[in-house]
């Protein structure tokens, strides 16, 4: 499972907290270049929020074996799929304490602080499953496109 560095076959926080300990230390394990650019840095770590981390929405597909929902925001600390006032518990109640995404730490300093906060801040309302839902005036133009398809029918 691509993003997974403990062999669970579950991205989850430890993995994101595996991760960004390779940044912290510099290393330059070809396990942790997600984006194949021969580097360990920053955009390997948005690769593996957005992307390949797995939230409460995301399921494994039995037929292609395949992660389907994965992927979140930055400040998705509880990996819920949306950064919400859930998140902003998380990190209040470990706010100046060391500690990993599970314990709100949002940039991959190993603690939870001020920093943590103006991440969490930037993706704030940020929900997965409410960003594949079409918004309002798309569900309009589909339903007029379906009603001028049953009157051509007739």
């Amino acid at each position: 499972v691509p993003g997974d560095f403990d062999g669970d076959r579950v991205v989850d926080t430890t993995d994101i907290d595996l991760l960004t300990a390779a940044l912290r230390a510099g290393s330059s394990n070809p396990m942790f270049d997600l984006d194949g650019d021969g580097d360990v840095d920053s955009d390997d770590l948005a690769i593996h929020i957005h992307d390949l981390v797995h939230t409460d929405q995301s399921y494994l597909d039995e037929i292609s074996g395949t992660w389907m929902m994965t992927g979140t925001e930055f400040g998705d600390f509880n990996l819920d799929g949306a950064v919400s006032l859930l998140d902003l518990g998380i990190l209040g109640d470990n706010y100046d304490m060391l500690g990993g995404w599970a314990s709100g730490d949002a940039n991959g300093d190993a603690a939870a602080t001020l920093l943590d906060l103006g991440v969490l801040g930037d993706s704030y309302g940020f929900d997965r499953v409410a960003s594949q839902i079409p918004e309002p005036a798309t569900m309009s133009l589909f339903a007029i496109g379906g009603v001028a398809i049953l009157r051509r029918k007739k």
